[in-house]
């Protein structure tokens, strides 16, 4: 009961300072511009660039693909901001003192924002990438392959920059939190192109940097692999920004929820070792 409590509290927070407010609008904004953008380029296709079915299929697949990645890329900033503000904040004020009382376990408290964050991820996800689901499948019948596991793998991706955040926060400042998680983004998404331009290359050692990038934060990676298996044969075959020779296996998946459950697991130490 504790646990909903805590997590009820986080999402009633998170509305009350307008965190959800800017979400949304942006996601809106966001939503709006792709959908306009991907109908204008969807009526050049059609009248001047398009041979057959296939060939509009791809290109509908890259499209819809790009808007992805931003999709991608607004929840795990947006996502990253909330969770670096969710202990470090309530500690400086003093509010989480309140909470802290037997017979509330400090892991209770933990859990219970890590729920109400991983809450507000979903829907904001299921707001977003449904959305531009709508958007494309109305103006062309299509959608691309493997939709809800990659859907699912780039949830994955949320949590993990929210679990590393709250566990971020358990010991350190938001701003400390943030350049934390900011700075492991970078290194995953430069190690990620990295890894990419390599493969392309055919450049091992530039393969090797990209992997270690991977192991230090996976992020990246699980949105490689969400992005493989959302492309279509052609996509996948000829590389483009989104995929390439070097394709995240599914064992890295498994490490980033062995990375997850880690970083959840020394938040939760990390806090209940912090005098409060």
């Amino acid at each position: 009961m504790a646990v909903w409590i805590i997590a009820e509290l986080t999402i009633k927070e998170a509305v009350r300072r307008r965190i959800v407010l800017v979400g949304v609008v942006l996601g809106i904004v966001l939503l709006g511009f792709h959908a306009a953008g991907f109908g204008y380029i969807r009526q050049q296709i059609e009248m001047y660039g398009s041979e057959g079915t296939m060939s509009r299929f791809e290109f509908y697949n890259f499209l819809t693909m790009s808007g992805f990645y931003a999709v991608n890329f607004l929840a795990l900033m947006l996502m990253g901001l909330t969770s670096a503000n969710a202990l470090a904040g309530e500690i400086n004020s003093g509010a989480v003192q309140t909470m802290a009382v037997k017979p509330v376990r400090r892991v209770e408290i933990v859990f219970g924002k890590w729920l109400g964050l991983a809450i507000l991820g979903a829907g904001y996800l299921l707001l977003m990438m449904g959305g531009m689901c709508l958007s494309v499948w109305l103006q062309t019948r299509y959608l691309p392959p493997n939709l809800l596991t990659s859907a699912l793998l780039v949830y994955l991706n949320v949590l993990l920059i929210e679990t590393v955040a709250l566990a971020g926060s358990s010991s350190l400042s938001t701003l400390a939190t943030g350049g934390l998680i900011f700075g492991l983004f970078g290194v995953s998404f430069v190690g990620g192109w990295v890894e990419q331009i390599g493969s392309f290359l055919e450049s091992q050692p530039a393969v090797e940097l990209g992997i270690l990038s991977s192991l230090i934060f996976p992020g990246e990676a699980v949105w490689r692999r969400a992005a493989y298996l959302m492309s279509t044969s052609l996509v996948r075959m000829i590389g483009g920004p989104f995929i390439s020779k070097s394709v995240p296996s599914p064992i890295m998946v498994v490490y980033a929820f062995v990375y997850l459950v880690i970083a959840f697991v020394l938040g939760a130490w990390l806090f209940s070792r912090r005098d409060l």
